[in-house]
């Protein structure tokens, strides 16, 4: 009996430390995945008030020009406070042009993501629920446009078109699409086979109505993640096509096309470049670290997208 308790504290307390340990693990885990939200969550929040309020809190016209100011540099390095973040090669603010392009990007973003959501998600309910030859026709033009590269596609279209904000999102449209279709096309292949949509063919639910409200609640997870990581990557594509000129036209202000305003003055007025570059790496940087924060509390299964 003595030996028996001994036995029992001796392994109580071997398997103290294990125990603290694993809370320990799980509370840096906990605070790990609480700022993975809140910091994402106040530069978004930034990015939304720049976009909705530009006006109000731009401190210039972003497309006024002063020869006179032309090249100041930032306060912080010997500037003044006319304009914190210094001015461009044509005198603009370039703090102004940063936060109207704020909402440029929100708006090509969002649309972006709003019509390929939306089709993607629609042909992978249809192909996944129905099945047959419909399944294999539109899985082989997603691979299609898997096989061809994005950005050579939206130049082309932005050259035939001509470069505007609606081609822009007509072409990133065209090009992002795909991704949405073959994730969730797999959610539904698993939904399709649960028992609740057995019982719903039994009763006489037509297909449309089992499409509609009884699997694509269950795909809306997978829907959201995807959404969110892709917001910071139609911002990337769109800054991208700017720099290269075949996305918002000058002088409109752009992320993209401010980056290749400075590009040749990098060595005499840094700041040209590196406000709208800063700009767009921390906003993409959000909404990844943002995706990664639905994936985990959304659906841990969700870990592979």
């Amino acid at each position: 009996m003595i030996q028996a308790k001994q036995e029992l504290a001796t392994v109580t307390i071997g398997a103290g430390p294990a125990v603290l340990g694993q809370r320990r693990s799980a509370r840096r885990r906990h605070i790990f995945l609480e700022l993975n939200f809140v910091l994402p969550m106040a530069i978004i929040l930034l990015l939304v008030i720049a976009a909705i309020f530009a006006p109000q809190l731009a401190p210039w016209d972003p497309l006024s020009q002063s020869l006179e100011a032309r090249m100041a540099p930032p306060v912080f390095a010997g500037g003044t406070s006319a304009h914190l973040l210094g001015t461009d090669r044509l005198g603009r603010d370039i703090l102004s042009r940063v936060i109207w392009g704020a909402r440029i990007s929100l708006v090509i973003s969002l649309a972006v993501i709003l019509i390929t959501s939306t089709v993607g998600t629609v042909l992978a309910i249809v192909a996944g629920y129905v099945g047959g030859w419909l399944d294999g026709l539109i899985m082989r033009i997603t691979d299609i446009f898997f096989a061809v590269p994005g950005i050579l596609l939206a130049i082309l279209m932005a050259v035939i078109l001509g470069p505007s904000v609606k081609t822009l999102i007509i072409a990133l449209s065209i090009v992002s699409w795909a991704p949405y279709t073959r994730q969730i096309r797999g959610e539904v292949l698993q939904v399709r086979e649960s028992g609740f949509v057995a019982q719903a063919k039994i009763i006489g639910c037509s297909p449309v109505r089992i499409m509609a409200t009884h699997i694509f609640p269950n795909i809306v997870n997978t829907l959201l993640v995807l959404a969110t990581l892709f917001i910071g990557i139609v911002i990337l594509a769109e800054a991208g096509l700017s720099f290269l000129g075949a996305g918002v036209p000058p002088p409109t202000p752009a992320w993209g096309s401010m980056v290749t305003d400075g590009r040749d003055y990098v060595q005499t007025a840094w700041w040209i470049s590196f406000f709208p570059g800063l700009a767009i790496g921390l906003v993409v940087l959000a909404f990844n670290f943002l995706g990664d924060w639905l994936r985990d509390k959304l659906d841990p299964r969700l870990r592979q997208i």
